[in-house]
């Protein structure tokens, strides 16, 4: 006998599931500091803009004739020469790109997009000398068109990805969200040159845009990876303020080190991620390496095409904050307002811009009373400054060493200068002045050996500097009037005040 047919409801399910295309996969970026490596861009029989409609449910019913429309389009469309033509050299590129040959990937999907460009209905597609009102049939071939030619420049994007040209990718992204602003393919493209460039919020956009274009698995393994990204740099930056809190000692602790060892590793493996180069240039200005950062920070200023859109903000910032860990407030301000006036500025160069406006403000102003030999009011300048930035160590060893100097001018304050000092050489070992000042004010209080031990120190952190040269002769004043008076019974002179002002 026959057998009896299926429910009316099943018939229709089974008919409306032959609508479901195949959905292509995009690979998900790896978290940093591991780079993500881009995945050779799928080629699938169905049209992109078929994913977008497989994910909003292809048994829905409403959503059934929208797939039938795409489908016919894409017939429509597969009917002209340059349509084939365009497939078969962008199949070619896939197997160059599966053999990791990307330079000549990049060239097949090029001219995939040039063949594509002569199909008939690429001028409707892109509303270029046709009619506005267009047949229901052409329309949908031109959405064809404009989704296959998406998938095209996501196609470049990922060959120029893989040979280091991040700029290009992008421009190539953005070639493609133009043509099909919900291409899941190009959204995951676009997010994972953000990713390996380490602009995570961009990224975490694209990702969410992604999610909400229908590749919802892919978009979420995206933001989870965004995420453990941003929680590492979150770590790499706390590492980074207790290291300046250290001061110039800071780069003698294993912390240090340990932290020096993996951005480097990072930068390694990450080569393209420029928010980890910049962190690696602010760890060298927090040991002290000025110079090597200052030349990082510089050598990428020089090359504004080599990134993304924020590359001269990050870079701007970077060098502001190297300059201001330096000392050099003037300079770490005009930085900080350049960033200030670029897109995509990091959200802490307001707040370190703010930081180096009132350094200076107060710096200037104990400078000015010492100057006028207000000491009183010189020490409170400095005081006002030490009480601005506790992560400036090195920058705070200098205001210690004024107060220092401020406080040395009354005799009543002497035990406060010799603990300014000794704050001022516990931030920065190197610190020539310091010894020096603390070497007269240790005279001043009967301690000549350990005067002498300070003046040699002053002398070996400054070997050719004006600080070595006078602690060299201070050293010999002291020893020759110390053999004067072998024969008193005591020490009693040679002391000086300590060298003032900034």
């Amino acid at each position: 006998e026959r057998a009896p047919p299926p429910p009316r409801r099943q018939r229709h399910a089974r008919r409306r599931s032959s609508f479901s295309p195949h959905k292509a996969t995009v690979p998900p970026v790896p978290p940093v500091p591991v780079p993500p490596a881009a995945a050779p861009p799928t080629s699938t029989a169905a049209p992109p803009s078929l994913e977008r409609s497989s994910s909003l449910g292809a048994a829905d019913r409403e959503g059934a004739p929208q797939v039938a429309s795409e489908r016919s389009g894409e017939q429509e469309a597969a009917r002209s020469p340059a349509w084939s033509a365009a497939e078969e050299l962008k199949g070619r590129g896939n197997g160059k790109y599966e053999a990791k040959d990307y330079a000549a990937a990049l060239q097949y999907y090029q001219r995939a997009l040039g063949a594509l460009g002569a199909h008939p209905l690429c001028e409707a597609a892109t509303g270029g000398g046709r009619d506005l009102v267009a047949p229901a049939a052409t329309a949908a071939g031109a959405a064809a068109v404009r989704s296959r030619a998406s998938s095209y420049h996501a196609n470049c994007a990922a060959a120029l990805t893989q040979l280091g040209r991040l700029s290009e990718a992008l421009r190539e992204c953005d070639a493609a969200l133009r043509l099909d602003a919900a291409l899941p393919k190009s959204l995951l493209r676009a997010a994972h040159v953000f990713m390996s460039l380490g602009e995570y919020v961009r990224a975490r956009e694209l990702y969410e845009r992604a999610s909400r274009a229908g590749a919802t698995a892919d978009g979420a393994n995206g933001l989870r990876m965004c995420g453990e990204a941003e929680q590492e740099m979150g770590r790499v930056g706390s590492e980074l303020a207790a290291l300046r809190r250290a001061g110039a000692q800071c780069k003698s602790r294993q912390a240090f080190r340990d932290l020096s060892s993996r951005l480097e590793a990072s930068c390694l493996r990450c080569a393209h991620n420029e928010a980890l180069k910049a962190l690696r240039a602010e760890l060298l200005a927090a040991g002290g390496d000025f110079g090597e950062a200052r030349s990082i920070c510089l050598a990428a200023i020089g090359k504004p095409d080599a990134s993304g859109p924020s590359h001269g903000a990050l870079w701007s910032y970077t060098l502001g904050r190297v300059l201001y860990d330096a000392g050099d407030l003037v300079g770490a301000e005009e930085r900080l307002s350049e960033a200030m006036a670029r897109p995509g500025t990091p959200a802490a160069a307001k707040q370190l811009l703010r930081l180096a406006q009132r350094l200076e403000v107060e710096r200037q102003a104990g400078n000015a009373a010492f100057k006028r030999g207000e000491w009183a009011a010189a020490a409170a300048g400095y005081t006002r400054g030490l009480q601005l930035d506790p992560n400036n160590g090195r920058f705070n060893a200098l205001l210690y060493c004024n107060r220092a100097a401020a406080n040395a001018r009354r005799d009543s304050l002497l035990e406060q200068a010799l603990s300014d000092c000794n704050m001022a050489i516990v931030l920065d070992t190197t610190y020539a002045k310091a010894y020096l000042r603390r070497a007269e004010l240790r005279l001043r209080v009967g301690k000549r050996q350990l005067a002498l031990d300070d003046f040699g120190l002053a002398r070996r952190h400054d070997p050719r500097g004006t600080v070595g040269a006078e602690a060299a002769k201070r050293s010999a004043e002291v020893r020759a009037a110390a053999a004067g008076s072998s024969h008193s019974h005591g020490y009693s002179g040679g002391a000086r005040s300590p060298p003032g002002g900034v």
